[in-house]
């Protein structure tokens, strides 16, 4: 069963990146690229090459920044720490690792994992290999670090908890996983002395930090259908949170806010998303799985608008530069949206490969990584 499961999954990913399994005249063709009047200048403030990119296996490997320095990976291991201001290299460090997730960064600590559920963690400082673990299985989102702790979620459905400094394991939680997933996991979001965790199963767990307690669970989407197919309900994207309310999305399921107090539900709305959420103001956006962007408004979930003109173009998830929402797509055009309307104001062509992995903004900066592993900086000038 399990090798069937993962059976499934490839394939339910493949139907979802737009690739057809049938004859040329059955596929899904993605929307065309209208004009749009650019409202917004992108300038390129300086790119990089991160080794052989991100491979052909689907990967998200999201960077991290820390400090002055933004962290990236490619898929066969080679980790980079990257001045932000300028772009020059700091460091460059090889594993002999086949990469599965992202870099976590945090406590001094650079964290990648590997499909054989190895996990390494380098110095923040110099890249110098500090320890290696094993996992349960496979981490394809990347370590949460914080108060001296790695937290990995693996696709069996745990969640570990290893000291940052030797990687010793100090808890784990295990959650029951449907018997069909996504081949993807929600990444851990840390606040205060909180975790809290979506699963496949559609729920959110919170735990104690320093124990693995659970302190309360919610379910965001509840599992409907005959066929195990219609039944996937996947947390797969980030948690995010403001004001004391937690904001999840689930694939073929629902979008909605929880009191993280008590896990109470706040509101719930109809959404089937495998991408992260992002605040702005009072605004929830988010991408669903047919590639229309989204804005909800984050206090009682009504619809503000939503953007369908980039339909089956396999957005990235949305971040927020500048008060603009912005994705990625297939082609490697970044989308600059308006947050009160949806309308486009901008468009910049990064790399002819696909941006799969979440763009990063920080400090008005977008920081965007395509398939081939060209890392940009850029940064917006209004007409």
């Amino acid at each position: 069963m399990p090798q069937l499961s993962r059976l499934f999954s490839l394939l339910l990913i493949l139907l979802l990146s737009g690739c057809a399994l049938w004859d040329a005249d059955e596929e899904i063709q993605p929307a065309a690229l209208e004009a749009i009047s650019d409202e917004y200048e992108v300038k390129e403030r300086w790119s990089v090459q991160i080794g052989d990119g991100l491979g052909a296996k689907y990967h998200q490997l999201t960077l991290q920044i820390l400090a002055s320095r933004i962290f990236a990976v490619d898929h066969q291991g080679a980790v980079y720490a990257i001045e932000r201001e300028t772009g020059d290299i700091v460091w460059h460090q090889p594993l002999d690792l086949l990469v599965s997730g992202g870099v976590g960064v945090g406590s001094g600590r650079v964290v990648v994992t590997g499909f054989d559920g190895q996990v390494v963690a380098l110095s923040a400082l110099d890249g110098a290999e500090v320890w290696r673990g094993q996992l349960t299985s496979e981490a394809v989102a990347p370590a949460q670090l914080a108060s001296g702790l790695a937290l990995l979620q693996t696709i069996d459905g745990r969640l570990s908890a290893l000291d940052s400094q030797t990687g010793e394991l100090r808890w784990s939680y295990s959650a029951q996983e449907p018997a069909l997933t996504l081949r993807g996991t929600s990444t851990p979001l840390i606040v205060d002395d909180i975790v809290y965790a979506g699963f496949s199963s559609g729920k959110v767990v919170a735990l104690a930090l320093r124990s693995g307690d659970v302190i309360w669970e919610a379910r965001v989407a509840t599992s409907q259908g005959r066929t195990e197919l219609e039944r996937m309900v996947d947390i797969d994207g980030s948690l995010t949170h403001a004001n004391g309310f937690l904001y999840a999305g689930s694939y073929q399921g629902r979008v909605g806010a929880i009191a993280m107090q008590d896990g109470r539900r706040v509101w719930s709305e109809a959404l089937s998303s495998y991408r992260s959420l992002v605040l702005s103001g009072s605004s929830l956006f988010a991408v669903n799985d047919e590639g229309a962007v989204l804005a909800f408004d984050k206090r009682n979930g009504l619809e503000q608008w939503r953007q369908s003109a980039l339909y089956y173009r396999q957005l990235s998830a949305p971040v927020v530069l500048e008060g603009l929402v912005v994705v990625g797509d297939y082609q490697g055009y970044v989308h600059f949206i308006d947050p009160t309307d949806g309308r486009f104001v901008g468009r910049y062509s990064l790399d002819s490969s696909p941006l799969v992995s979440p763009p990063l903004s920080q400090d008005g900066v977008l920081y965007a990584m395509s398939d081939k592993g060209r890392l940009s900086a850029l940064v917006l000038q209004q007409n």
